[in-house]
């Protein structure tokens, strides 16, 4: 599953590149945040339960680096509509409370059901987002 997600992402980028556009970007970048909340709560569980699989702390870190920045540049995007914006912000506050429970599991203490509960929300939040991204940039052509 690993594979054809690399190569659907690789699909996508080379779509992002053809269109030349910073809204397609956005877009992308929306969508790719609902895999990520996704593939952030299969590794915290995989985590949580010890399953005896080597690189899943680094690859959950590397999952959690590459939703941030890409949040951030969501954020930071200027074609974001006020309601975007505002549907970013509470992206933001349910990604800080899922990062709180990522901290406590340094000290192994795993709040599983917090973390699947912010990722789904985040999931569907992320959805909306992508939906009003696509919106967004159907007006602007």
């Amino acid at each position: 599953s690993d594979q054809l997600l690399a190569q659907s992402e690789q699909v996508v980028l080379l779509i992002e590149r053809h269109t030349g556009s910073q809204s397609a970007r956005l877009v992308n970048r929306s969508g790719r945040q609902r895999m990520l909340s996704q593939r952030i709560a299969k590794l915290y569980l995989a985590v949580s339960w010890r399953l005896p699989v080597e690189g899943l702390e680094a690859q959950l870190q590397k999952a959690t680096e590459e939703f941030e920045t890409a949040q951030q540049e969501l954020l930071a995007a200027r074609q974001n509509t006020p309601q975007i914006s505002q549907a970013l912000q509470k992206v933001d506050a349910q990604w800080r409370f899922a990062r709180a429970g990522f901290r406590l599991s340094a000290d192994s203490q795993y709040v599983p059901t917090v973390i699947t509960t912010t990722t789904e929300t985040l999931l569907w939040q992320m959805n909306d987002l992508t939906s009003a991204y696509e919106q967004a940039l159907q007006q602007g052509s």
